[in-house]
């Protein structure tokens, strides 16, 4: 959760990675992951002083709910966009949701934008043929659904990115983006613990990644995952 990073005297210099919380699936687009910083060009200093550190909460499902932002050391992360719902673009956010499905009248519903340097754009929904996009990740972009299928396929999340540092050595990957849900194949989650579409399932905690998305035909649906702030320093021997 959230707290404080307390530098009880002296000053230096530490590394950081900084992960936004995924956005909710939706009806049927997939949410899109947290945003990603990570000090990869240098470390950034700190002094003597209490610094507050925001960890974003994942977006719950399929109610148009971004994931939140996470903030520490002056810097924010934006939340996931959120999966569109039934006839409604993907929200924009770190990375952005996928689009929702639509009637066989309507027009395929974009997928949200991603944030530069934190994310990348959720997949379009296919109208007609009841097929959300995947939410976007930040190591790549979300996948259209395929609205030639019938029924149609819906579109996988864009894949996780690769930290520098995670809780321990074997977690290093965070903010895959939402499968999105459709009549037809689902789409999979991008990784890092990223809801798989209509799986019933939310995103692991603390990996800022995004929410499948829900079926028209299902009970339940998938929130997005907590984000997570990581500060290194070194410790005198």
């Amino acid at each position: 959760g959230s707290g404080k990073f307390l530098v009880s005297a002296g000053a230096g210099d530490v590394d950081y990675l900084i992960v936004a919380g995924g956005g909710g699936g939706g009806n049927a687009g997939g949410g899109g992951a947290g945003g990603v910083l990570e000090n990869t060009s240098g470390s950034v200093a700190v002094s003597a002083g209490t610094y507050t550190i925001t960890v974003g909460a994942g977006g719950v499902i399929d109610a148009a709910d971004d994931g939140g932002d996470s903030v520490a050391l002056s810097l924010t992360s934006v939340g996931g966009g959120y999966g569109g719902p039934w006839e409604t673009a993907g929200d924009a956010g770190g990375s952005g949701g996928g689009g929702g499905s639509g009637s066989s009248s309507g027009t395929n519903h974009a997928g949200g934008a991603g944030t530069a340097g934190q994310g990348s754009a959720g997949g379009a929904g296919a109208a007609g043929s009841q097929g959300g996009g995947g939410g976007g990740g930040k190591g790549g972009v979300g996948a259209n659904a395929s609205p030639s299928a019938n029924p149609a396929n819906g579109g996988n999340g864009g894949a996780a990115g690769t930290g520098l540092m995670g809780i321990t050595a074997a977690t290093v990957s965070y903010a895959g983006g939402g499968g999105g849900a459709a009549s037809g194949t689902e789409g999979t989650g991008g990784g890092a613990g990223a809801g798989d579409g209509d799986a019933n399932m939310g995103a692991v905690p603390n990996t800022g990644s995004g929410g499948g998305g829900l079926d028209a035909t299902s009970a339940a649906g998938e929130t997005g995952g907590a984000g997570i702030v990581i500060i290194r320093y070194a410790v005198a021997a």
